[in-house]
C-alpha cells in the first residue's frame, strides 16, 4: 500500500527540525521511519530531495559518521540515487574507525559497476604515439579554490617543464577565488567546466587532445568520475585528492609512495599503483613568521586540531579527552566548517562532557581566511591528528608554523598520511601505532617546554631543508613517470599496429567455412570477426550456412582479427578480395537470392538499407545535425566505386561521437560506441548516393516489427522462426497477395 506523501513530508520536516535543534538521535529515528515509508512509496516528491542530497552531509558535518554512513547506505538501497550521492557514501567509509580495507574496496567496485561500466569506455584514441614529443597533461578537479588540495597540487602545476609538457586545467569550481585565479594563471590552457554536462566535458578533453588526464578528487564532492568513465584520454591517473581506489578500470594508474601503500596493498586498488619518492605531496605556504611558544605565556599547554570534523569520530574524542584529563590545565582548540554554529558547537561540547571535559576548556570555531587560519597556530603548542583518517595539508601547515603533530598510524592509505609527512622531515618519532602510545607521546611532549620551544624554533628550517618543500624534486619525478607511462602506451600502439598488419596479411588453410579463403571469383561474401567468442563463432557459422543454401557458388572470405573494434568495419573496402562484395554482420541469416542487390551495387557502387532509426541527429556529435539519413552498416553490397566513402568513414570514425542514449526494456541505457553515426556523416560529406534497398534486405525484427513481402536477410541474434520460412515461400509465389508479417518483442511471428 502506497504511503501518503504527507506522512513522509511530515517525518522529513521533523528530521530537519531535530537536526537544527541539535537532537541528532531524534533526527536519525525520524529518518529511519521516513526511509521505511519511502521504500513503500511509488514515487519520490521534491520534498524527499532534502533526504537524499542534504541530510547525509548534515550528519557528516556533526561528526555522526556511523549514523551518516548507515543512513546513506540504507537510502541507496531503497532508491537508486545518482552517482554523486553514492560517491558521498563511499567517501564516508574512510572516516569509519572499524572498517576493513577489503570492504571499502568491494563497495567502490560496486559503484563502478553501476555508474562507470566498462562498455562506456572509449578504447580508441588518435593521439600521436610519438614517445619523444611534448605531452599534454590535463588536471581535473573541483578543488582549484581555497582547499587543501590546491596547496598540494599548485607547486607541481607551477613547476612543470613547459618545453616538454603543456598543462591544461579543468576546474569544476562554481565560486572563483584568488586561489582559483592563481592556478588558472599557471596553466597553459584553463577550462571552467562547472555546470557542464559530462558528455560535453568528454568532448572538450578529446578536442584538447589530452595525453594524460589526472583526476584529483576520487569520490569527493564535485568529482568528475563520470567523465573519466568514458576515458577521453589514453592514459588516466588518480592523484592526491582521495585516500583510496576509485574502483574504476578506466583509470590506469594511481600515484602513491612506499610508506602510504606497501606493495601488498595493490589488491585493494583497481588502478596500478605507481610509486613516487616520499612524501607523495609537496607543500608551499606564505612567509608568515612563527610565533613564540604560547605555553610560555599562558602557563598551560594548548592542543589543537584544524581538520574537517568528518574525521573527528567517537574514538578520536575519547582519546583526546584522555589526554586532556591527564593534563588537567590544558586546553583544546578545534576549527572546521560550521564550527561557529551554536548547535554544532553544543553537539561537540556535549560529547566531550561525557568524558569529563568541561566545555570551558574547549574552543570551537569556523573557517577563516587563509592568513587568519595560519595565525591560529600561534595559539597552539601541540597539534593532535585524527584517525583513522589522518590530516595532510593541516599537518603540513602545523609543521610550517612550528607546531609538532602527534599522529596515529594504521594499515590504510588514509591512516598513514601522518607518518608519510613526519618521516619526510625526520619526525617519525611523533607517529604512534596505538592509542596508548599516542597519548603518552602527547603528554610527554606537553611536559617538556624547553624541547617544545626548540622544536618550534627549528621546524620551518627543517621543512625547507627536507623533501616536503622540494617541489622541483617531486615535479621532476612526476614528469619522469608521465614519460614512462607515455612510452609504454606508445609501444602498445606499435604492437597493436603490427598485429593489425599481421591479421591483414594472414591467410589460413581451407579446412572449414570458418577459415579464410583466397577465391578468384568476381563476387563473394565478406565477414569480419575478432576475439575468441564461442557465441559469435556459432552465429557466424549459422550465417555462412544460410549463404551456402542460396549461393553455393559464392566464395567466402573471413577477416579474423585478434583485437576488435567497430572501426575495423571502415576498412572492408580495402581488405575485400572481391570486385563485388556483400559484407554481412555475423548475426545475419540469408533467406533468398542476393543477385538483385549485387546488381545494384555494380551499377551504383553500393546498395544498402536505411537504418531502423534513420535520424542521425540522435547521436551526441554536433556534426550530426538536422535530418541527416543514417544507413545500417550490417549489410552492405559494394564495389570499389564506394572507396571514397569508406576512406571518409575511416577518418571520421575516431572523431565522431556516435554514442547513443536509448530506452531498453523501460530503462535508459547507453551504447558507448556505434559506427553508424560516422557512416552517415561520410555519406553527407562525400555526397555519395547508394541504391536504397527495402527493409526486407536487412530486416531487424526487434525494431521493425512488421514488413510486407519475402524477407531476404534476417538480421538478429535470435534464429528466424519456421513461420518466416513458410511466409517467404508463400510471398515468392506468383499469385501471392501483398500482406504484412508482424513480430512480437521476442521476434516471434504474430498471427
Amino acid at each position: 500500500m502506497t504511503k501518503s506523501p504527507k506522512d513522509i513530508k511530515t517525518l522529513l520536516e521533523k528530521v530537519k527540525t531535530s537536526f537544527n535543534e541539535g537532537k541528532i538521535d531524534d533526527a536519525a529515528e525520524f529518518l529511519s521511519n521516513a526511509a521505511k515509508k519511502i521504500s513503500e512509496a511509488s514515487d519520490l516528491s521534491s520534498c524527499e530531495k532534502f533526504l537524499c542530497e542534504k541530510f547525509g552531509q548534515h550528519l557528516l558535518s556533526t561528526g555522526e559518521i556511523d549514523i551518516a554512513v548507515d543512513s546513506l547506505d540504507k537510502l541507496t538501497q531503497i532508491h537508486p540515487w545518482k552517482a554523486d550521492m553514492h560517491s558521498q557514501t563511499l567517501a564516508s567509509l574512510h572516516y569509519l574507525p572499524d572498517i576493513d580495507q577489503q570492504t571499502i574496496f568491494e563497495e567502490h567496485k560496486k559503484w563502478a559497476n553501476i555508474n562507470a561500466p566498462a562498455e562506456n569506455t572509449e578504447n580508441f584514441h588518435d593521439n600521436d604515439p610519438d614517445p619523444r614529443r611534448k605531452l599534454r597533461i590535463g588536471y581535473i578537479s573541483p578543488d582549484f579554490r581555497l582547499h587543501p588540495l590546491a596547496f598540494l597540487i599548485s607547486p607541481i602545476i607551477c613547476g612543470h617543464d613547459r618545453k616538454n609538457f603543456e598543462i591544461y586545467g579543468y576546474a569544476n569550481v562554481g565560486k572563483i577565488e584568488p586561489t582559483t585565479e592563481h592556478i588558472k594563471s599557471k596553466c597553459d590552457f584553463y577550462r571552467n567546466i562547472y555546470g557542464v554536462d559530462a558528455r560535453q566535458i568528454v568532448e572538450i578533453i578529446k578536442e584538447d587532445k589530452i595525453d594524460i588526464l589526472v583526476e584529483l578528487a576520487g569520490h569527493a564532492n564535485g568529482n568528475s568520475l563520470e567523465v573519466l568513465a568514458y576515458k577521453p584520454a589514453p592514459i588516466q591517473v588518480s592523484y592526491l585528492g582521495y585516500p583510496g581506489t576509485t574502483g574504476m578500470t578506466q583509470i590506469d594508474y594511481r600515484f602513491t609512495d612506499e610508506i602510504l601503500n606497501p606493495p601488498q596493498s595493490q589488491k585493494f586498488y583497481t588502478e596500478e599503483l605507481v610509486y613516487l619518492p616520499q612524501p607523495l605531496a609537496c607543500f608551499s605556504s606564505t612567509n608568515i613568521p612563527v610565533a613564540p611558544l604560547p605555553a610560555e605565556k599562558n602557563g598551560f599547554i594548548t592542543f589543537g586540531a584544524f581538520q574537517t570534523n568528518f574525521k573527528i569520530n567517537s574514538d578520536v574524542i575519547r582519546l583526546w579527552s584522555k589526554i586532556l584529563n591527564l593534563n588537567p590545565a590544558s586546553r583544546l582548540i578545534l576549527r572546521f566548517a560550521k564550527g561557529d554554529e551554536p548547535n554544532i558547537r553544543d553537539f561537540y561540547f556535549n560529547r566531550f562532557e561525557k568524558f569529563g571535559i568541561d566545555r570551558r576548556r574547549i574552543e570551537i570555531g569556523g573557517r577563516l581566511s587563509y592568513s587568519d587560519h595560519l595565525h591560529q597556530y600561534d595559539k597552539i603548542d601541540i597539534a593532535l591528528d585524527t584517525f583513522p583518517f589522518n590530516g595532510q595539508t593541516t599537518i603540513c601547515e602545523a609543521l610550517w608554523m612550528g607546531v609538532p603533530v602527534i599522529s596515529m598510524t594504521g594499515d590504510s592509505f588514509a591512516s598513514r598520511l601522518g607518518l608519510d609527512i613526519l618521516q619526510s622531515v625526520g619526525l617519525e618519532f611523533f607517529a604512534a601505532k596505538t592509542a596508548d602510545e599516542y597519548a603518552a607521546k602527547a603528554i610527554s611532549l606537553a611536559q617538556n617546554l624547553p624541547s617544545l620551544s626548540k622544536i618550534r624554533a627549528s621546524l620551518r628550517q627543517r621543512l625547507l631543508a627536507g623533501n616536503l618543500c622540494n617541489s622541483k624534486r617531486l615535479t621532476s619525478a612526476v614528469e619522469d613517470t608521465y614519460r614512462k607511462m607515455w612510452n609504454k602506451w606508445c609501444a602498445e600502439q606499435k604492437n597493436a599496429d603490427k598485429k593489425m598488419i599481421s591479421n591483414e596479411n594472414r591467410s589460413k588453410k581451407n579446412e572449414s567455412y570458418l577459415e579464410v579463403r583466397q577465391p578468384t571469383a568476381k563476387r563473394g561474401i565478406l565477414y569480419m570477426i575478432w576475439g575468441n567468442n564461442e557465441k559469435h563463432e556459432a552465429m557466424l557459422q549459422r550465417s555462412i550456412d544460410s549463404v551456402k543454401k542460396y549461393h553455393p557458388e559464392l566464395p567466402i572470405h573471413i577477416e579474423r582479427l585478434e583485437a576488435g573494434g567497430k572501426i575495423n568495419k571502415t576498412r572492408i573496402c580495402s581488405i575485400t578480395p572481391f570486385e563485388e562484395t556483400a559484407f554481412l554482420d555475423n548475426d545475419t541469416i540469408v533467406l533468398g537470392s542476393l543477385d538483385f542487390a549485387f546488381g545494384k551495387a555494380q551499377k551504383f557502387g553500393m546498395a544498402c538499407v536505411i537504418n531502423e532509426c534513420p535520424w542521425a541527429r540522435r547521436y551526441n556529435d554536433k556534426k550530426l545535425t538536422g535530418d541527416m539519413v543514417e544507413y545500417n552498416s550490417g549489410v552492405l553490397f559494394y564495389t570499389q566505386k564506394a572507396k571514397p566513402l569508406f576512406d571518409a568513414w575511416n577518418k571520421l570514425f575516431p572523431i565522431t561521437d556516435a554514442s547513443i542514449i536509448h530506452i531498453l526494456n523501460g530503462k535508459k541505457c547507453m551504447m558507448p560506441v556505434a559506427d553508424q553515426g560516422s557512416f552517415a556523416l561520410a555519406f553527407e560529406q562525400t555526397g555519395f548516393l547508394p541504391y536504397v534497398l527495402p527493409i526486407n534486405w536487412n530486416f531487424r525484427p526487434q525494431y521493425y516489427k512488421t514488413c510486407a513481402g519475402p524477407i531476404k536477410i534476417w538480421h538478429c541474434s535470435v534464429d528466424a522462426p519456421q513461420s518466416v520460412y513458410e511466409w517467404n515461400q508463400k510471398q515468392t509465389a506468383r499469385d501471392s497477395i501483398i500482406q504484412f508479417i508482424s513480430f512480437d518483442a521476442k521476434c516471434r511471428k504474430i498471427d
